[in-house]
């Protein structure tokens, strides 16, 4: 398993303040919290597996419906707003098209563990492989994907507002579909689970 998170930190790869197109440090902060909190809830998953026996099946299983919930909606916000507007400012897609299949990974495990029951063999192996993937596309993006961003011609205070407007539409579906409650992470970055 993959533990270094300073080897896959994503907050490193930054431009020098000034440096960016205007608002392009808008556009990876607004991503890069969307990230944290998908990190967050696998850092407490990690550590209610680690204190099993302990942890309850509904505790893990609750916050792994979160989790994928929160991961599905990064992904979703990324495929419909960055990376259309990435991909058309691109000369290559090459880094979009790895970025989309990534995702695409990404969410057939989340559904997969959606599916299933907390106390099915396989259901840990899965939320924590999510993790590891996860981390790699990260890395990935940080990397490779974002500093092709910044040397793009995007109109990032657009990108800015689009994502903030999907992000806040697709939370308050899934809150309206599926009852979940979507705490403020940064308050609470080590807080229990939702009920």
């Amino acid at each position: 398993m993959i533990n270094d998170t300073a080897l896959f930190d994503t907050t490193r790869v930054r431009p020098w303040p000034g440096t960016a197109p205007a608002g392009a440090e808008e556009v990876l902060d607004l991503l890069i919290t969307g990230q944290s909190t998908v990190r967050c809830l696998l850092a407490r998953y990690r550590a209610l597996c680690e204190r099993r026996p302990t942890s309850s099946d509904a505790q893990r299983g609750g916050l792994a419906r979160r989790l994928c919930a929160e991961l599905v909606v990064q992904l979703q916000v990324e495929d419909e707003v960055f990376y259309p507007a990435l991909r058309a400012a691109m000369h290559d897609a090459t880094l979009i098209d790895v970025a989309e299949v990534e995702h695409e990974c990404l969410r057939d495990l989340t559904s997969r563990v959606v599916e299933m029951v907390p106390d099915d063999p396989l259901f840990d192996a899965r939320v924590l492989v999510i993790g590891e993937l996860f981390e790699l596309h990260l890395a990935r993006e940080a990397h490779e994907l974002h500093p092709a961003a910044l040397r793009s011609p995007l109109d990032f205070h657009a990108i800015a507002l689009q994502l903030m407007q999907r992000r806040d539409d697709l939370l308050a579906e899934l809150a309206d579909g599926h009852g979940l409650r979507f705490e403020n992470e940064e308050a609470d970055p080590v807080g229990e689970p939702p009920r």
